[in-house]
């Protein structure tokens, strides 16, 4: 007698969570949720919250979807720092169209790229999975379609050797003209002459 007045106090159990009222043997995990040995399970919506002593478990989400999204913290350093080194590599001595594009002026150039308007678009690529070879690719394809780099983009990327697949590179640096900031580095390139 003990065993049945156990399972139906069991089956009576209630669970609400999400906006939804479970009753039978349920198990969440986050919002997703198990039927425990293919039992009925009723769901039932809630018009108006219960109050907590009417209910047996409460399953609450994680993150609140009401709050207003967290500012988003940008990342500048690493940008700046890895397309620095990039055009500090010994490859750029060999490509370089005239002496005048120094170690200053590439630094000048990186830094300025990073301060610029573009610095955000600039930061939120860079932090994208698998876009930092590109990001190199569009810089180089820049500087060499304004005259830095003399070459053809496959020569360039096969000398610079930033990755193993050289045409692929070869194509991101294709693709250079494409980016936004394209005509804030060709300006720089053009002041700097």
């Amino acid at each position: 007698m003990k065993t049945t007045t156990m399972n139906n106090e069991k089956k009576k159990k209630k669970k609400s969570a999400f906006g939804v009222v479970f009753s039978g043997e349920v198990t969440f995990h986050g919002p997703m949720f198990d039927i425990h040995d293919n039992e009925h399970v009723h769901l039932q919506t809630m018009k108006c919250p219960q109050m907590p002593e009417e209910m047996d478990e409460t399953v609450e989400m994680s993150n609140d979807i009401t709050a207003p999204p967290e500012e988003e913290e940008l990342n500048y350093f690493q940008p700046k720092l890895h397309l620095k080194r990039v055009l500090m590599m010994d490859w750029f001595e060999l490509c370089r169209a005239d002496k005048r594009y120094n170690k200053a002026w590439r630094e000048g150039l990186v830094d300025g790229l990073l301060e610029c308007m573009y610095r955000d678009d600039i930061a939120r690529e860079w932090a994208m999975a698998n876009r930092k070879d590109a990001m190199k690719g569009y810089l180089m394809g820049i500087l060499k379609d304004t005259g830095v780099l003399k070459g053809s983009y496959d020569s360039i990327s096969l000398t610079a050797r930033i990755m193993n697949n050289t045409r692929t590179f070869s194509r991101y640096m294709s693709r250079g003209k494409t980016q936004k900031w394209y005509p804030w580095v060709a300006d720089y390139v053009k002041n700097s002459k």
